[in-house]
């Protein structure tokens, strides 16, 4: 497929799945996307090692239309900022798509429900972010806000903006797993010289206040470090037990998002949790 040539932009909505490695575990996670999402394009963001970029472009035909690196980025780099490496997508692919609003979905982030019904309804332009939450309420035990040398590098970024943007407003934080963002955000986001200090998940909703857009919440993280919503999702490399999901699946008013889902969220076990989800819905 030809990415050079511009398209027409529509208002639609397109999933960026964003990976690093695991990619035998990639695979039913892009089947699953597909499965509830029929007639979604599914592009993806790789940020491993780029000796690995050719396996990496094999899911190419497991339904994933296209696979970007952004070369000469680091493993590390990637994971820190992944809003910059979006921004790249963007430069060098997504602006030639006809999309209106990309979902960033993660390889360890598990939909078992269609995407439109799991993102609550949102302006053309907003930017959803996950666990938006005011800066100061979390800044006493955030680790990009209370404990050096991440603080001072949050402080920098802080700092820089307002000198650069003369941004007076009030900061929010975020978590990384499932933000969406407009393409006019992406437009304009991507054109700006940004470099990579701080972290996505002050960063993002820093420019997107400072750009003019709406900052809108995706509802998968309610409250930050309440132990009934960190066992069903969190950003702390907590592994949610595939019972747990299980024992969600089968409730009708059960949670159907949750992350992170690594290695005991086989091909396997996503194709019997698909059964006792469909069993119920019976």
């Amino acid at each position: 497929m030809d990415y050079c040539t511009p398209l027409e932009t529509h208002a639609r909505t397109i999933v960026l799945f964003h990976f690093h490695a695991h990619f035998e575990l990639c695979r039913p996670r892009i089947e699953l996307l597909r499965r509830f999402n029929p007639g979604v394009e599914i592009f993806g963001l790789y940020g491993g090692e780029s000796a690995r970029v050719d396996e990496a472009r094999r899911l190419e035909s497991s339904g994933v239309n296209h696979v970007f690196e952004n070369e000469g980025r680091s493993p590390a780099w990637n994971k820190k900022n992944t809003d910059l490496a979006v921004a790249g997508w963007y430069r060098s692919v997504g602006r030639t798509l006809p999309f209106g609003r990309v979902h960033v979905v993660q390889w360890d982030l598990l939909f078992f429900a269609p995407l439109d019904r799991m993102y609550p309804s949102l302006s053309p332009e907003a930017v959803a972010l996950t666990g938006l939450v005011p800066l100061e309420a979390i800044a006493h035990f955030w680790d990009w806000t209370a404990n050096a040398p991440l603080s001072i590098e949050s402080e920098r970024l802080l700092s820089q903006t307002r000198e650069r943007f003369g941004f007076t407003g009030g900061s929010y934080a975020c978590i990384g797993p499932g933000y969406s963002l407009s393409r006019r955000f992406l437009e304009l986001y991507s054109q700006l010289e940004i470099d990579d200090t701080g972290h996505d998940e002050l960063r993002l909703p820093l420019f997107a206040q400072i750009l003019g857009f709406e900052l809108a919440d995706t509802g998968f993280y309610p409250r930050w470090m309440d132990p009934k919503v960190e066992r069903v999702f969190n950003a702390d490399a907590q592994e949610v037990d595939p019972a747990v999901v299980e024992s969600e699946l089968v409730r009708p008013e059960g949670r159907r998002v949750f992350h992170p889902c690594r290695d005991h969220f086989d091909e396997l076990t996503i194709a019997r949790l698909v059964s006792e989800l469909s069993g119920h819905q019976t």
